[in-house]
């Protein structure tokens, strides 16, 4: 599509590395959207500029991001190569994959056998496990556990994937593999019970180490927090002992949340603790939708309203939309009294566009995609302000911080271009950052390219 191609040819005005970390989401993107040839090659050949960068020191800053980025470009590459059902050249990379300082070779394995198993073929999954061992000695947990958990497989082979983790998860000492080796195990526990008074032998030797080591990459947090998964694990098949383990375990056990993305009253994008409010109330409007909506609109923070009451609008559109139709209205009704909720809505606001489409108010739905798509250029006319005169290196440097701004404006273009694709391309065009207009110009794409699939 020659969406894709402008797209790639606006990342050529962002400095390395960010153009390479721009033109995998580019090639993910095109992929997905059905572009097999041309995302394969755009992938091949993207794998190979960044390997070439050969050694990079992590003491130097410039060279550390690279590394850093490469880690992820090459990651991406190869999720996106085994998600596409191509194992050979995902295995081939693989075996050459420069992880980022402190990543794993699991990183990628792990994705490779998922994909794997969802395509049915599994047959060279002890061939990727053992090439992840020889790696760096990790073991891809997740995948075996997708393994595991595989109706089609064979039950002797299941089991044999199942051991082979018990033990690498029972030699565990790594911060990060005893935190994955505890997922597996909870996992194991789930689905394979005969097999618990293995899981919980090796659990307690698991948080004996943590509670006998010094704290390691991740910090004592992380050290605190593989403890309390441990404890949850043994807690699931011996609650008594779990207590116990818990009383004598030197340290305040912290409990798990979840992360979700919220704004900041200036508009900035941040991380928050706990599953956000809209979520919740999303969640609850599938078993008790007037419960769901009357929490919404009792809320008294205007921004978590909003988005609630968009949250409930987009989940009941196709099984109440009566009540859906209610719930539009009035976060519609919210956003035209408070100007301000564009800054720290921007995405909902979109959201709540596309929903007013499905419920069939195509005025609403355009009044909003157009008010949006203002707000949104605001958002990346900022961005190009705030870079242009800064040197490559610390545009690249800055573009590594904006994770969260570049998630944004594609949740905000996303729903825009299934509203008004032509309208969602002429604001995508318009975008002077090269930093930001090649990710806005593939998320159009991939909507149009699945419109087009629909058809």
């Amino acid at each position: 599509m020659a969406i894709f191609r402008e797209a790639k040819a606006a990342a050529r005005g962002a400095p390395s590395p960010a153009a390479e970390r721009i033109l995998v989401d580019v090639a993910r993107q095109e992929m997905e959207a059905g572009e097999t040839r041309e995302a394969t090659d755009d992938l091949t050949a993207l794998f190979a500029r960044v390997h070439a960068w050969g050694t990079l020191s992590p003491d130097d800053p410039v060279q550390n991001l690279g590394a850093v980025e490469r880690g992820v470009v090459e990651g991406v590459i190869i999720r996106t190569l085994a998600q596409a059902g191509d194992f050979d050249q995902a295995l081939n990379n693989a075996s050459k994959f420069d992880p980022a300082p402190k990543a794993q070779a699991s990183y990628v394995y792990n994705w490779i056998i998922e994909a794997m198993v969802e395509h049915r073929q599994t047959g060279r999954a002890l061939e990727a496990i053992d090439a992840c061992v020889r790696a760096d000695g990790s073991f891809p947990f997740d995948g075996a556990i997708a393994l595991v958990k595989d109706g089609d497989g064979d039950h002797s082979y299941r089991d044999e994937i199942a051991l082979d983790a018990l033990r690498a998860a029972d030699a565990a000492t790594e911060t990060i593999d005893v935190n994955t080796a505890t997922n597996f195990l909870r996992h194991l526990h789930a689905i394979r019970p005969g097999l618990d008074a293995r899981v919980e032998s090796i659990a307690l030797g698991l948080l004996s180490k943590v509670g006998t080591s010094a704290p390691s990459d991740g910090g004592p947090q992380a050290r605190l927090a593989n403890a309390a998964l441990l404890i949850a694990v043994i807690g699931e098949i011996d609650p008594d002992r779990a207590r116990e383990e818990r009383i004598e375990f030197p340290g305040q056990l912290p409990g798990s949340s979840p992360l979700h993305v919220e704004a900041t009253k200036d508009g900035r994008m941040t991380l928050g603790l706990g599953a956000s409010v809209e979520a919740k109330v999303a969640d609850q409007s599938l078993s008790n939708p007037a419960g769901a909506l009357a929490g919404a609109e009792g809320l008294q923070d205007a921004g978590a309203r909003f988005r609630s009451l968009a949250a409930v609008a987009n989940a009941l559109a196709i099984s109440d939309p009566e009540m859906a139709d209610r719930a539009a209205n009035d976060a519609a009704t919210l956003l035209r009294e408070r100007d301000d909720l564009w800054l720290t809505s921007l995405a909902s606001a979109m959201k709540l566009a596309a929903t007013f489409e499905r419920l069939g108010d195509h005025r609403a739905a355009e009044d909003l995609t157009e008010r949006g798509l203002d707000h949104a250029d605001a958002v990346a006319s900022t961005v190009q302000r705030e870079v242009k005169d800064l040197s490559p290196p610390e545009q690249a440097q800055r573009f590594w911080g904006m994770a969260l701004t570049t998630i944004t404006l594609a949740a905000a273009f996303r729903p825009a271009a299934a509203v008004n694709p032509a309208l969602a391309l002429r604001h995508a065009r318009e975008v002077e950052s090269p930093l930001l207009k090649p990710g806005v110009l593939a998320v159009v794409a991939s909507e149009l390219a699945k419109r087009q699939g629909a058809k």
